[in-house]
């Protein structure tokens, strides 16, 4: 289990990954960091590159709330 947790630990480093919520990260970063990690991954869970694209235009519609702390989005920002 140890060596899960310190292989989990890298993977999460290696990806630029080491900001908690709780460093307030936007919702922006978050969407950026998220389409930016299925872009790189390849072989049986490569995302296709029209997802991608959907994914992208979906992050231009979040870009009125994209500046706000994660942490401090409300439910009705989301839905708005």
């Amino acid at each position: 289990m140890m060596q899960a947790e310190q292989r989990t630990s890298e993977m999460i480093a290696e990806a630029g990954m080491t900001k908690k919520l709780g460093d307030e990260l936007t919702l922006g970063q978050l969407l950026d960091r998220f389409i930016a990690h299925k872009a790189s991954l390849r072989g049986e869970q490569e995302t296709s590159p029209t997802t991608l694209d959907m994914y992208r235009r979906q992050r231009i519609q979040f870009a009125t709330i994209a500046d706000v702390p994660a942490r401090k989005l409300t439910h009705e920002q989301c839905q708005s």
